[in-house]
């Protein structure tokens, strides 16, 4: 995740990195990327929602 441009990759989890700009959705606790789900883990929840625009 150091070596990736912050602008461009965000982590969801501790096993993905995900680029912003694939990210379909937000709903609850899932983002959607090309029809699949993936979970946001706790951690990184605040800063994925920042990313939508939305505060918790």
């Amino acid at each position: 995740m150091k070596e990736l441009p912050e602008k461009n990759f965000i982590g969801n989890n501790k096993s993905y990195i995900v680029s912003i700009k694939k990210i379909d959705a937000l709903e609850g606790n899932m983002i959607e990327i090309a029809g699949e789900k993936l979970p946001v883990g706790k951690s990184y929840k605040s800063k994925v929602t920042e990313l939508f625009g939305l505060y918790e």
